[in-house]
């Protein structure tokens, strides 16, 4: 299918290049004559062709119509799209034909340009970018940015082409240039069609555009990026970064320096200055595009107000600012309402916040927080008559009685809105939000279990009233730590608010959303200029440039096996990360439940994440399909049930962008039990990471997820090891360290590890022995690694193995002490091994540390766990000083043990040890 516009010898060119194609293909031509008068129809009607050639015509109507036209005339079942200057390669047709043989619904080449046409500066920066092209293609084809989605030379089956109703025809019209199949192909991905990138299938551009059609093409091109981006609102983000806005100066000197340049290069001046100046000048005429078409539709941020009472509290102790009188509240809204503001509800917010919807320039969302009982009796019917949606945050321990946490400060007693009032609130149309329990400062709460108490029992505490379950958050007096915010995240709350002023615009981090406090001094006038101006409050413009990562991406790899139930909770953290140019793969290793479906409607619903299916063979084999697909520099392994913060992502590519050298940065971790309850946290200080190889030849100190690596690295030292069920992630991260790879770390909780019974790690005889293979391979040289460091060439020293190996089994020991076994199986292993100089000290350290994780639980349940598990454990201390002929192991390993679950806690509280 050949569309052409005055082009007549080169499409003659064309089709008659179609006699050299090799392969056992049966092919029609058809070329759609889109209003030429250069008498193209009556000489392409005179050739003498071995194949069936179609010509049809029809007024200029542009490349969409074109395609659309001549498709109605097509036999064939696959419509292979072809440029009027596109040279076909011999091996078109049939490399075309093999991609779809192998499962492809859409097939693009590449189209370098012909030899005859790289003479001037315009072929060769198109040359350029094709072979740029296609060396990025060429290891992920199926992991093509918006930018490649060109069909000047492109094949799709007839069946998927109908379904999608053909070429959006608007984008043409006139004959206009541009961005027709953008639309095509990203509709097709929306629908889930595989999109492959073929570097075999080869049509040669003979590129003949002059300087003054290329600056006319790239003004058309602003004016379409402008449709493409009002069609699919996803996409926005990314067609604004791509091209920058110039100045207004610069608009006032476009026209001059665009025709300026053209007299110079269309008299054969091509000094580097003036090319640069000539690709300047076709961002200005791309820039003018775009303003010609109204431009680029806006993503505008929501500000959040935050009332406290509706009350006249003049002249009471701290609580007379946060007294707003009923008639002060009615001018406020009404002045807001004249001045062009509306008032979003929390669902659109909501939506907004996932980039989903559109809001208009002035959109506010009104909260109430405390839910004093002046909002039932004043705020709601003030409310009413505006027909206002809003957010009331309430304290749930506290429901109908009074705040008396204001009362230690010196402030008097305000009535709180019981249960029943509440439910007047929700169905008045006003949503309730959590506010805590106790209304505590969050982060000075230690016990995770009172923690969870205060952030996700108060959202069961309202849920159990029979109030919908509350989707939002409010940190009493906006004070919050990391805890609080993975709490918050492990309760799969929407948002949390704090009162940091400031705007938020989509895919803000969801859990530290900035709310505008509105106080009674505020008044009318200072009211406006506070929202007006919390955008550009210091504290925002602070976030703007501590949330910038340079130019780097990362491809984050899931591994999902029957993840159904987990796999939404992992890609949503995604879908919340303040940083966007991120890649999800996610690859199903054969799951048998609804994998795939859940992954294959999240990739419908956000053209970043991909999903590629296989059989199963294990996370290591899933792993390095996710490695070897990914299309960015920056890789990130993620389990399919586990979660990483809003701001994990840009807080790392931050780190790297910094120091050139790094070949990783590390993250602390979090543990979640299957209850929801937080383990102590897991950070890094960066002098840990000096000698990472010596530390990896003996453990393996970070998880998975808690550390993003540099692609390049990881196909450096060869993938993961598919031979190993489990400790793979160990062995890869060895290898990498044996390399002499410098990494650094990021003191900050980013993500989060769900622990799970039943998981890989919980086979402990084949942790044991996968562990020891790892091991023997850190004392020793591996030929894996083609350029070890020269300290780390013949691995760590072989006298610390065996200590090693005795640590590494404390590990399976305790996942099957925690598991209610006998851990005295994986002693044989150590039959005729003594280590005499096996220290108590790290023994009951390892038992500490190891046995309630094996138990889904948290170190505070200690004392309860001791009960539980302690003559397993004296059991294990036994056989293990008998087998290591360590002389008083077992009575010092568990008096150490002892005093840990002791010291471990700072309340008393009452346990019996030691019989």
């Amino acid at each position: 299918m050949i569309p052409t516009y005055q082009r007549r010898d080169l499409v003659i060119a064309t089709v008659s290049e179609f006699v050299h194609q090799r392969g056992n293909v049966t092919f029609e031509v058809i070329v759609v004559v889109d209003g030429s008068t250069d008498d193209t129809a009556q000489a392409l009607s005179q050739l003498e062709l071995p194949f069936s050639l179609q010509v049809k015509c029809q007024s200029n109507r542009g490349r969409a119509s074109a395609l659309n036209h001549g498709i109605q005339f097509a036999q064939g079942e696959t419509l292979l799209f072809l440029d009027d200057d596109m040279h076909p390669d011999a091996d078109l047709l049939m490399q075309h034909a093999l991609s779809h043989a192998e499962g492809a619904d859409l097939v693009l080449g590449h189209i370098p340009v012909h030899e005859d046409y790289r003479g001037d500066f315009l072929g060769k920066a198109v040359q350029h970018w094709t072979e740029e092209r296609r060396q990025r293609l060429a290891d992920a084809p199926t992991q093509l940015t918006l930018h490649d989605l060109i069909t000047g030379q492109a094949s799709v089956t007839r069946t998927v082409f109908d379904e999608l109703g053909g070429f959006d025809e608007n984008f043409n019209r006139e004959g206009k240039f541009g961005n027709e199949d953008l639309d095509f192909c990203v509709r097709l991905q929306q629908r889930g069609y595989r999109v492959v990138f073929n570097p075999k299938a080869i049509a040669w551009q003979k590129y003949d555009v002059s300087p003054r059609h290329l600056l006319r093409q790239w003004y058309q091109a602003g004016q379409a990026d402008v449709m493409l981006a009002g069609k699919h609102r996803h996409l926005r983000r990314f067609i604004s970064s791509a091209h920058r806005q110039p100045w207004l100066i610069e608009r006032l000197w476009t026209q001059p320096l665009c025709q300026c340049l053209l007299w110079l290069v269309e008299h054969g001046m091509h000094h580097r200055l003036i090319r640069h100046a000539f690709f300047y000048a076709r961002m200005l005429e791309y820039a003018r595009g775009v303003r010609r078409a109204g431009g680029m539709p806006g993503i505008f941020p929501v500000r959040v107000l935050a009332y406290h009472a509706i009350a006249d509290l003049q002249g009471l102790p701290i609580l007379s600012e946060y007294g707003i009188p009923g008639e002060l509240f009615e001018r406020q809204l009404d002045a807001l309402l004249g001045a062009g503001f509306t008032f979003i509800s929390p669902d659109q917010f909501l939506a907004f916040l996932r980039n989903e919807i559109d809001l208009d320039r002035k959109s506010l969302l009104l909260t109430f927080d405390d839910c004093y009982s002046d909002l039932l009796l004043t705020a709601l019917p003030i409310l009413q008559r505006r027909q206002l949606p809003a957010l009331a945050f309430a304290v749930s321990g506290r429901s109908g009685g009074f705040n008396d946490w204001d009362e230690a400060i010196g402030a008097p007693q305000l009535r709180l809105l019981d249960a029943a009032q509440l439910h007047q609130l929700e169905n008045a149309g006003i949503e309730i939000g959590a506010h805590s329990r106790n209304h505590v400062l969050l982060s000075t709460v230690t016990d995770p279990d009172e923690l969870a108490g205060e952030t996700t029992g108060s959202v069961a505490d309202l849920e159990s009233t029979g109030l919908k379950r509350p989707r939002f958050y409010s940190y009493p007096h906006g004070d919050f730590n990391e805890s609080a915010l993975l709490s918050l995240q492990v309760g799969a709350l929407e948002g949390g608010f704090t009162v940091e002023p400031g705007t938020i615009s989509p895919h803000h981090h969801c859990y530290q959303l900035p709310r505008i406090e509105i106080l009674r001094s505020d008044g009318i006038l200072r009211m406006r200029l506070k929202i007006m101006m919390a955008g550009l409050s210091p504290a925002s413009l602070f976030r703007f440039r501590q949330g910038r990562a340079g130019g780097a991406r990362v491809s984050v790899i899931i591994p999902a096996f029957n993840a159904a139930d987990t796999l939404a909770v992992t890609l949503a953290s995604l879908r919340a990360q303040c940083f966007t140019q991120w890649q999800a793969i996610v690859v199903d290793d054969g799951s048998t439940d609804d994998t795939a479906e859940i992954a294959r409607q999240w990739a419908r619903e956000d053209s970043r994440i991909d999903l590629i299916c296989q059989e199963n063979g294990g996370e290591g084999a899933a792993r390095n399909t996710g490695i070897l697909a990914a299309a960015h520099e920056w890789l990130l392994f993620l389990d399919a049930d586990d979660w990483i913060t809003p701001d994990c992502l840009s807080t790392m590519l931050r780190t790297v962008a910094k120091d050139a050298s790094l070949a990783g940065v590390v993250c602390g971790c979090v543990r979640v039990t299957p209850e929801g309850a937080l383990c102590p946290a897991d950070v890094y200080s960066p002098w840990s990471l000096d000698d990472l190889f010596l530390q990896f030849a003996k453990d393996c100190p970070f998880a998975i997820h808690n550390c993003m690596v540099s692609r390049h690295l990881a196909l450096q030292v060869g993938l993961f090891d598919t031979g190993l069920r489990t400790c793979a992630d160990w062995d890869f991260w060895q290898r990498i360290a044996r390399t002499g790879a410098r990494f650094t770390s990021v003191p900050e909780v980013l993500s989060a590890y769900r622990m799970r019974p039943g998981s890989a790690s919980s086979f402990a005889e084949r942790v044991q022995q996968d562990g020891f293979t790892v091991l023997s391979r850190g004392h020793s040289a591996d030929d894996r690694v083609s350029s070890p460091h020269p300290d780390h060439r013949h691995g760590a020293a072989k006298s610390g193995l065996r200590e090693a190996m005795y640590r590494h089994s404390l590990w399976p020991a305790s996942l099957l002490i925690g598991q209610h076994k006998d851990a005295r199986v994986l002693l044989d292993a150590f039959a005729g091994q003594p280590f005499q100089e096996l220290s108590p000290v790290v023994v009951a350290d390892g038992l500490f540390n190891c046995i309630p994780l094996a138990a889904s639980s948290t170190p505070s349940r200690w004392p309860v766990l001791w009960t539980e598990f302690e003559q397993s454990i004296l059991e294990y201390l036994e056989a293990l000083e008998k087998v290591s002929e360590s002389t008083g192991l077992a009575f010092q390993a568990a008096r150490h043990l002892e005093r840990l679950v002791l010291e471990y806690r700072s309340e008393p509280q009452t346990a019996t040890l030691g019989g």
